[in-house]
């Protein structure tokens, strides 16, 4: 299978699974684990480098106004990595590439890929988020097994600070 991850969460989850043979293009904030960096890059941020704090809140401000995103989606280098499944997210228009940019080029791409977009509104859906990409590309049982070891570790947090005082 053939897999592009254009959020980086979803590059963490496919290589968690011990799939991250099968990704053929992720973004340019997509660094962990370290086995993805030689995976192709298809994004690029359309903000310029060195930016203070209030800058970026300006241009992300001004990019939600604008219905923009600020990052770029290169439509070549993706159409050439060929996936057959394209994971993204439509939730944040400044969070990655706006989802009609992805559904604009892979409308256009010989073999038309399969967009997953993966939307996560609570912690619970970001742990179910593992079965779905497990799903979409040919692991379900890698996703659920995830998914399951996900909601153990948060059990465990919860066992551990139980009886611990909460900060006021």
């Amino acid at each position: 299978m053939r897999v592009a991850s254009l959020v980086p969460s979803t590059t963490e989850m496919v290589a968690a699974m011990g799939l991250g043979h099968h990704l053929v293009a992720r973004t340019h904030e997509c660094d962990h684990p370290d086995s993805v960096s030689g995976v192709p890059v298809v994004t690029e941020d359309l903000l310029s480098p060195g930016l203070s704090p209030a800058a970026i809140d300006a241009a992300v401000t001004q990019s939600v106004h604008d219905a923009h995103t600020i990052y770029a989606l290169d439509e070549a280098a993706l159409v050439e990595a060929a996936p057959q499944v394209v994971l993204t997210q439509a939730t944040c228009a400044v969070c990655a590439v706006d989802a009609p940019s992805v559904e604009s080029v892979v409308c256009t791409m010989p073999g038309q890929a399969h967009i997953v977009s993966v939307d996560p509104q609570t912690l619970d859906e970001v742990i179910a988020g593992a079965a779905t990409i497990g799903e979409s590309i040919g692991g379900l049982r890698e996703g659920l097994a995830l998914a399951s070891h996900l909601r153990a570790r948060l059990r465990w947090v919860v066992e551990k600070v139980a009886n611990a005082p909460h900060p006021r």
